[in-house]
């Protein structure tokens, strides 16, 4: 062994930060942040006809009444929109022929039994969760685009068949009464606390409201808004949070206890409805802004997954499907830690504990998601291929290192895992990768003594893992100084 031979531990993913001495991973694909590790991810899977439906899926809720569940769909079908339900068997159709949606997206939400939908081209309406009836159109005089609980109060905002000023408010509904919208102003309105406010339109359209108990937040493309019950003629005392930044992407909303997480333009954010923080600086907001589409907002999904307390952000990159996401983000609050992986998803949502029985049995807190072809799933499946690829170092300041060989620290069995090693000798020249090396079943060893080019001024290591894992840590490596020249 020689002065040159050590142990890299995986720390987070850095794409954003210069390669050299990179402190963090240049990839980490296809895997999950998990207990100070890295897990395999496992992708969206789903099977049976009766678990399917024809057309694209424009948004999918799951509602939580007693111990039992039930999952709502949006499904756009070439000319008509319909609500669908899942009973556990298969899918209902749960409204009248609406409006085609387009580029829209439908919002659900849950207060008490009532489950809501609303997409601003075909209006507010409501259903009794345990109840078999469809939909029911609820008055609201206008078609908001998107609809949020926040104490005793439905909120609906952004009007977009309205003038511009219309798609920068909010209406909510008389106190404890989720169906009653009465004219703001009026008589009623005010006896019963019902209201409207208008925001800044020059801070854009309200994308998002994340609601609460004590407080619930209005989300602008360029603002956040906090909004707090005080009651009396007033009803909400509205504060400005932020008054840059906003949920670009307006399904990226993800409320986790007292937090809210979000997508802006520029990267991902959180906020406890004082202060907002921006969780991806200097990490991967230059890498995620590089690839996702923006042309679509609509198309970029969060869910939480309460098992394992990881939030899940699906979005399209180039060469996606038409209305399908093909790249998901993956974080972990408690280390600050964002991955990502490959999968092919049409609509991404926060699943509840409890029980649908029949083809869905019971729902225990990771999310679930509608697949290509209208299929609904869960992140079960087989997991795929996992790549880690180090920061670059100089093993040798100033002049060349072999590297002789890789351990792969990766609780699986050794021939699941092959390890590459990355040389070049400048910083101008383009990467090239050895081939893939097996692990020794003796030593643990990727050994690239016989693999040629390894000895090199500048070196990066690559692992892949095939199949489940459920902890890579890091590599052990052995390496010997080759001279100056």
């Amino acid at each position: 062994m020689s002065d040159y031979d050590g142990t890299v531990i995986f720390k987070e993913w850095l794409p954003d930060l210069p390669e050299l001495n990179n402190p963090g991973l240049l990839e980490a694909l296809n895997v999950l942040p998990l207990n100070g590790a890295y897990a395999s991810y496992a992708p969206l899977s789903g099977s049976g006809t009766a678990n399917a439906f024809s057309g694209t899926a424009c948004g999918a809720f799951m509602s939580r009444w007693g111990t039992g569940t039930a999952v709502y769909a949006s499904v756009d079908a070439v000319s008509t929109n319909r609500l669908l339900k899942h009973n556990g068997s298969s899918w209902i159709t749960s409204s009248a022929a609406r409006s085609p949606l387009g580029t829209l997206h439908t919002s659900f939400e849950q207060y008490g039994n009532l489950i809501l939908a609303t997409d601003g081209a075909n209006g507010l309406s409501a259903v009794t969760v345990s109840s078999a009836t469809t939909f029911n159109a609820v008055s609201v005089g206008a078609s908001p685009q998107f609809v949020g609980v926040i104490g005793q109060f439905v909120v609906v905002g952004n009007f977009p068949n309205t003038d511009t000023s219309n798609s920068a408010s909010i209406r909510w509904s008389a106190i404890d009464n989720p169906l009653s919208f009465p004219v703001p102003n009026s008589a009623t309105a005010i006896a019963t606390q019902a209201g409207e406010n208008f925001f800044q339109p020059e801070r854009g359209p309200v994308t998002g409201i994340s609601g609460g108990d004590q407080f619930g937040l209005v989300f602008q493309q360029g603002a956040v808004n906090r909004l707090t019950y005080v009651g009396g003629s007033v009803v909400f005392q509205i504060d400005p949070v932020d008054e840059q930044r906003g949920a670009y992407f307006p399904n990226s909303i993800v409320r986790v206890s007292s937090l809210t997480y979000f997508m802006a333009k520029s990267g991902f954010f959180v906020t406890d409805g004082v202060t907002i923080k921006e969780l991806s600086r200097d990490k991967i907001s230059s890498a995620f802004i590089s690839e996702v589409v923006f042309t679509n907002p609509h198309r970029v999904c969060g869910a939480y997954d309460g098992k394992r307390n990881l939030i899940y952000w699906s979005y399209a990159i180039s060469g996606a499907s038409n209305q399908m996401q093909n790249r998901m983000i993956i974080y972990e609050p408690a280390s600050d830690r964002f991955t990502r992986a490959n999968d092919s998803v049409s609509s991404i949502f926060t699943s509840r504990e409890g029980s649908m029985g029949g083809l869905i049995d019971t729902f225990d807190g990771p999310p679930m998601g509608i697949m290509s072809g209208g299929t609904l799933g869960s992140f079960s499946g087989t997991p795929g291929t996992a790549i880690f690829t180090t920061g670059e170092t100089e093993p040798n300041p100033g002049g060349f290192a072999d590297l002789q060989g890789i351990k792969p620290l990766v609780d699986v069995t050794v021939n699941a895992v092959t390890a590459a090693m990355g040389t070049r000798n400048d910083r101008k020249s383009a990467v090239t990768f050895t081939s893939e090396s097996t692990a020794n079943s003796r030593s643990g060893f990727c050994n690239f003594r016989d693999k040629g080019g390894v000895a090199s001024r500048y070196h990066r290591a690559r692992l892949t893992v095939a199949g489940t894992f459920n902890a890579a840590q890091g590599l052990e490596y052995e390496a010997a100084p080759s001279g100056f020249t």
